[in-house]
């Protein structure tokens, strides 16, 4: 998604901008939420085919709009909110484990072809396996598509129930809507160094695209603090998203290990496997320890938020959605 914010300037001594309820609020949000839903609609029916790609790309579009009301929350009735965010969490659960099992199959396929040739056969009952659970995986979520209760999610959800402009205590800056985005990158990196386990380096991976999903919905592109930022987060999200699908292979590879009435080969092809994935998820980590140090040595995290108050206009009139 792309959100643009008209940018001017700096100006000494200006206050910041309020971001108040305007009466087109409504329909600019409205706007960017239907968009979202398209790019839904547009890959309904890959996801009902199975299609990989569209899976990929409708989960997606599942976590922007989860994004986007996480970004607007402070103006939004608090049951309206509760209500959809879990909605899409559950949508996003169903699609996310079709996904997670595409992925996984990729990974086992990439580690056998760095097999033996006499263990790659061997992958086979690992294979039927995942292929069985794709399948119900697959049932399942086409019949969560196909029901009332996602009919009802797509056509209700452009309409967001908003609060009463006095319990809003006056209005919110952008600054306001960013900064805790910053800090909770901040925090999930303090710590962080190249022996890191796996689940704090994807820790700081979610925090990261959370804080990139917003900086594109809020500026698409005019700062150049938010553009070079959004860049660098999404490279670093990849290396953080290569190394959490090599951990989510390993941990998949255990439970086969020690649940699955397999021959003597096929368990000797899985810890072969496991040992490849090891030695990518170890090389990953160091990689994307020194991307996130050139991250905060480079500045931009504050410097992003320091050049937000300069930004021109009302929140509610400046919001432009486009595909990302």
């Amino acid at each position: 998604m792309v959100v643009a914010v008209k940018h001017a300037g700096r100006r000494p001594g200006r206050a910041s901008p309020r971001v108040g309820l305007s009466t087109d609020r409504p329909a600019r949000v409205r706007e960017t939420l239907e968009r979202e839903i398209e790019a839904l609609t547009v890959n309904f029916g890959g996801v009902i085919a199975g299609k990989f790609e569209a899976i990929h790309q409708f989960r997606i579009s599942v976590r922007r709009l989860r994004g986007l009301i996480e970004l607007y929350q402070p103006l939004l009735q608090q049951n309206w909110f509760n209500r959809y965010r879990e909605e899409l969490r559950f949508l996003g659960r169903s699609v996310g484990a079709l996904r997670d099992n595409d992925v996984l199959q990729q990974n086992l396929s990439g580690a056998a072809i760095k097999l033996d040739e006499s263990l790659r056969d061997a992958l086979a009952p690992l294979q039927e396996t995942l292929t069985e659970w794709r399948r119900r995986q697959h049932e399942e979520t086409t019949a969560l598509l196909r029901s009332p209760r996602y009919e009802a999610l797509v056509h209700s959800l452009p309409a967001p129930a908003y609060k009463q402009p006095l319990s809003l205590h006056g209005s919110l800056t952008l600054p306001e809507l960013i900064r805790p985005l910053v800090r909770a990158v901040e925090r999930a990196g303090a710590k962080l160094n190249r022996r890191s386990s796996p689940s704090e380096f994807h820790r700081l991976r979610v925090k990261m695209k959370r804080l990139r999903y917003a900086l594109e919905m809020l500026d698409g592109g005019k700062s150049q603090h938010a553009k070079k930022l959004a860049k660098e987060l999404k490279s670093a999200q990849k290396i953080l998203g290569i190394q959490h699908d090599s951990v989510a292979a390993m941990g998949w590879l255990r439970e086969f290990a020690a649940s699955a009435v397999a021959p003597g080969p096929s368990l000797l092809a899985a810890g072969a496997a496991y040992e490849l994935l090891l030695r990518r998820s170890l090389k990953l980590s160091r990689r994307a320890w020194k991307k996130w140090k050139a991250i905060r040595a480079g500045g931009t995290l504050q410097d992003i938020v320091a050049e937000l108050p300069d930004s021109e206009g009302r929140l509610g009139d400046t919001i432009r959605a486009g595909a990302a």
